[in-house]
């Protein structure tokens, strides 16, 4: 049973979040607070597994409790925020503080089912990092650029995705092959985070368009609540955007990216997947290893969370398993046709 406490100034929000997580026979909410001061009381006594967080509240923001809670009482955290221009910015600085996750309220229809499900998601992902020790993030080693030669990248990433994509296309030269990235992350998130990536990395990026063409130096994001397939149009390779059913309980799904991969760039394409709760993204990943594409996993001990990578390889799907301090240089390896093939 997963213990945890729910921290948000708004009591009509902390029903909401606590009717999604207690739909999950594993979750047990144990306590709730409306501010941090609240909270550290709950946390004393209640001792959670995980704690969802608010990042806009009285008295103390949640990126301020966040780095106290880091320092003095390591917890998993997941982020439950409205996700504004402002929020994104907080949010994405707390994944890099050692926020789990972000979940985004739901705009509206507050009562969302979906929102519901993403919650509990979270916080079960949440939990499996309970006791692992990831390795501290490296100084970025950029990669010298050595030529591509037309291979595109396809990578898939969940839950502790957002940083260590920031992680490995911070490391890539600016004459990257094309990248193209599933990520799941919450649809008013995915636009502030990829001009975040753009305004960091020697690359560009930005969120990808229906209809974009693959092209060298830029790197794709496909938008939050959307499916992104590679898709033939006048003989070339373009980006489709699908709304659609949820894969995996994901959209985008990396399953769905890699299949396509698969089908239209057999062995033209880089599958590389990486840190995640749950198995999206291993069936595509085979299906393009058996297309004669390259297939890369994360390495599960630099993961957030193994669950994907381990589920890939378990599958037979990944050619070789790479240390994420290592994936750009082995992605550009790749792509130049250079990389050391072999079973994992």
């Amino acid at each position: 049973m997963i213990r945890v406490v729910v921290v948000d100034d708004s009591a009509f929000m902390r029903r909401q979040i606590i009717q999604g997580l207690e739909m999950n026979k594993n979750i047990k909410v144990v306590g709730e607070a409306k501010d941090p001061y609240d909270a550290r009381s709950v946390i004393s006594t209640e001792n959670p597994d995980v704690l969802t967080l608010d990042i806009e509240m009285p008295r103390m923001d949640g990126l301020t409790f966040l780095k106290k809670l880091v320092k003095h009482h390591p917890i998993p955290v997941v982020i439950c925020s409205t996700l504004t221009r402002d929020g994104s910015a907080v949010a994405m600085e707390a994944l890099r503080c050692g926020a789990v996750d972000v979940i985004g309220k739901p705009v509206g229809d507050v009562g969302s089912m979906e929102f519901k499900i993403d919650i509990a998601m979270a916080v079960l992902a949440a939990s499996t990092t309970i006791g692992r020790t990831v390795p501290a993030r490296t100084e970025v080693r950029r990669v010298a650029a050595s030529g591509v030669n037309g291979k595109v990248v396809c990578i898939g990433a969940s839950t502790g995705g957002a940083v260590a994509v920031e992680e490995i296309l911070m490391a890539m030269p600016a004459q990257c092959p094309p990248l193209i990235i599933a990520q799941h992350l919450p649809a008013d998130f995915t636009s502030r985070y990829a001009r975040k990536l753009d305004n960091s990395c020697a690359m560009r990026v930005r969120e990808a368009k229906d209809g974009d063409i693959l092209e060298t130096g830029v790197a794709l994001l496909a938008p939050g609540e959307k499916h992104l397939v590679l898709s033939p149009r006048r003989g070339r390779i373009t980006v489709q955007l699908k709304q659609g059913p949820r894969v995996n309980q994901h959209r985008p799904s990396a399953d769905l990216l890699f299949r396509s991969a698969a089908q239209n760039l057999g062995a033209a394409a880089v599958g590389v997947i990486l840190t995640g709760m749950g198995d999206d993204g291993a069936r595509g990943l085979l299906e393009m290893r058996l297309a004669g594409s390259t297939t890369l996993s994360q390495g599960l001990a630099s993961c957030a969370v193994e669950g994907m990578p381990r589920a890939a390889q378990s599958a037979g799907a990944v050619e070789r398993e790479v240390d994420l301090q290592d994936m750009a240089e082995a992605i550009v390896l790749a792509a130049t046709g250079r990389a050391q093939r072999g079973a994992a």
